[in-house]
């Protein structure tokens, strides 16, 4: 037995020798891991005919007894699937020599599982199976593929021009591709394409095949399979557009922190730098953003300008303790330790259990609102204080008026009284003025005008407040042809504003001088007078809404809005107007100039 054993070991495939009378004798290792029997077994034949099964065994002594070769299927007992046997009596001594071969992974058992498992892969995976030949174009598609293009099931073969006519148009393109290219590769790789359903839905299939060729021809058909992915690729939608919301959500987020002309800066619990700080907070204390995140580069200090808070007392450190802080104002201590106002509003942030993790804060300087509050109050008591003046003057004259019959005194007293109607016009000339420019609606007319003709005008209005004032006005005209695109009033007012303004800051006896000239294509006016002057910082605000000169001599009547509707007018022709000053006690110069027509 031994050396029939080492002459099967030479057969490359499970091999046994049987006797004349089809008991099996030996086999060869494969044969015997096979049967699941070793070598010393006396029990080999009873594997074999336990394989073998009723019917097999019958067709076995039938071949053996026939005395010539014959094969049949066999099925292993310790393999899958389905193998055949070879037997032939060519061995030495009237032996039998048995060799087997797999045929197939599935054997009658094992194929009907199989089937049953494919079949509900096939519906619980939402997909269908489908053969397609090139030579024909007639397709074969499963009952299932009918249910997942949503169409009642048909008998099976289908043209293939009715997929083409369900394909999307701008997937056809692919899927001839894909066809084209079976052939060399042997198939299909899986993409995805659109398929207009039979109830009208566009749905998202994807489909792999595998080539099937007769010898020495091209491939004869693709068999294959379609799955509906439309929910997957409709996830992926959803997913690839929220997360571009999220990028362009974090890209605003992100261009609102850096360009936001407010500071910003976020805090986490236990953490101890500032998780962020924006540039504009960073760049108002004059830090890095690096800097910025220091907790001690931020210094606060009470409105009183007081000691500075502490850390905790600080509106970020509160809000990362839950507390909201609203519009809270106080001092910032810059680098150079200048102190700025600024409006601080905090409040938590919480996580998804509502527990506070940070705090947020916002602030941004409030200096500008500050000047507009003292420039609010300084309008208040101006107009309460010039409006009132006027109207106390008429309201005494006319009760002298009442009581006096004296033709002297109802003269001074009916002069005085005009000449406050006239102020107390003005003035609320001066307010709607101002209120106009504010709104953007002070509406300039311009035409040709010559700007002499204008300016002698102007001298004229303002002649009798001079005379009054005992100021001399002086004209030096070096051009008697400046014309000029200009709204004649309104040029007139401006230069009313500044012959008014020279007069009222000349000292008695003193001299207001109007020059006119031209340049070129500019057409200048200068109005000079030899009173108070300016000091140099005081000619940065001259052109300023209410302001007023505080210098000695100075007469404080008006309301600081001459010299800003007369530099708006002029703007409003395309000029400029400029103050100058040698200094206090030296007089001023404002210099207009315009372009000629």
């Amino acid at each position: 037995m031994n050396e029939l054993h080492a002459a099967l070991q030479g057969i490359g495939q499970p091999a046994f020798a049987a006797a004349a009378d089809g008991r099996l004798q030996a086999g060869n290792d494969e044969g015997l891991a096979l049967l699941s029997v070793d070598r010393a077994g006396a029990d080999l034949d009873a594997a074999w005919q336990a394989c073998l099964g009723g019917d097999g065994g019958a067709r076995w002594r039938q071949g053996i007894a026939a005395a010539a070769a014959f094969g049949d299927g066999v099925r292993a007992l310790k393999s899958l699937g389905r193998w055949v046997y070879r037997a032939a009596p060519v061995l030495a001594g009237g032996l039998w020599l048995v060799t087997l071969a797999r045929e197939s992974l599935d054997d009658g058992l094992d194929g009907q599982l199989i089937r049953m498992s494919l079949h509900a892969a096939v519906r619980a995976g939402r997909m269908g199976l489908w053969e397609w030949s090139p030579q024909t174009d007639d397709s074969l598609w499963s009952p299932e593929l009918y249910d997942v293009y949503r169409l009642p099931r048909g008998s099976g073969i289908e043209p293939g021009a009715r997929f083409l006519q369900m394909l999307h148009p701008d997937d056809v393109a692919k899927v001839d591709a894909a066809v084209a290219a079976a052939g060399a590769k042997g198939g299909i790789d899986p993409f995805v394409f659109r398929l207009y359903c039979g109830d009208g839905e566009l749905r998202w299939f994807m489909t792999c095949a595998q080539a099937a060729h007769d010898p020495g021809k091209p491939f004869s058909r693709l068999v294959g399979v379609n799955v509906d992915v439309t929910d997957t690729v409709q996830a992926e939608e959803r997913l690839e557009a929220a997360r571009l919301e999220r990028a362009r959500q974090q890209q605003i987020m992100q261009a609102v922190m850096e360009h936001a002309p407010v500071g910003i800066a976020v805090a986490l619990r236990g953490e101890e730098r500032l998780a962020y700080v924006s540039r504009f907070g960073s760049d108002m204390i004059g830090a890095t953003p690096e800097q910025g995140r220091r907790w001690e580069a931020w210094q606060l200090c009470p409105p009183d300008g007081r000691a500075e808070l502490r850390r905790e007392d600080l509106p970020l450190a509160r809000a990362c303790e839950g507390e909201i802080v609203s519009n809270e104002e106080w001092l910032l201590r810059l680098p150079d330790g200048a102190l700025v106002p600024v409006s601080c509003s905090a409040g938590p942030i919480h996580d998804e259990r509502g527990r506070v993790v940070g705090g947020t804060v916002v602030w941004y300087e409030v200096t500008a609102f500050k000047e507009a509050q003292r420039q609010r109050e300084l309008l208040l008591a101006a107009v309460s204080h010039e409006l009132r003046t006027p109207l106390s003057a008429i309201h005494g004259w006319a009760e002298v008026l009442r009581r006096s019959d004296d033709p002297g005194l109802r003269e001074r007293g009916l002069n005085a009284i005009a000449r406050n109607v006239q102020t107390q016009a003005r003035l609320v000339d001066d307010l709607l003025d101002a209120a106009r420019i504010a709104a953007g609606k002070l509406s300039l007319t311009l035409a040709p005008e010559c700007l002499v003709r204008i300016a002698r005008s102007a001298v004229d209005s303002v002649m009798p407040a001079a005379e009054a004032a005992q100021v001399t006005l002086q004209v030096d005209v070096a051009d008697a042809d400046l014309p000029v695109m200009a709204d004649e009033l309104r040029l007139r007012q401006a230069l009313c504003n500044l012959l008014t303004n020279a007069v009222k800051f000349s000292r008695p006896g003193g001299l207001v001088e109007l020059k006119l000239g031209g340049d070129g294509d500019v057409a200048q006016i200068e109005v000079a007078d030899h009173g108070i002057g300016m000091a140099p910082e005081q000619l940065e605000r001259v052109f300023e809404q209410f302001w007023q000169s505080g210098g000695a001599g100075a007469r404080q009547d008006g309301l600081g809005l001459g010299l800003s509707i007369a530099r708006h007018i002029v703007a409003g022709h395309g000029g400029s107007l400029l103050a100058y000053s040698p200094g206090v006690g030296l007089g001023s110069t404002f210099t207009l100039r315009l372009p000629r027509v």
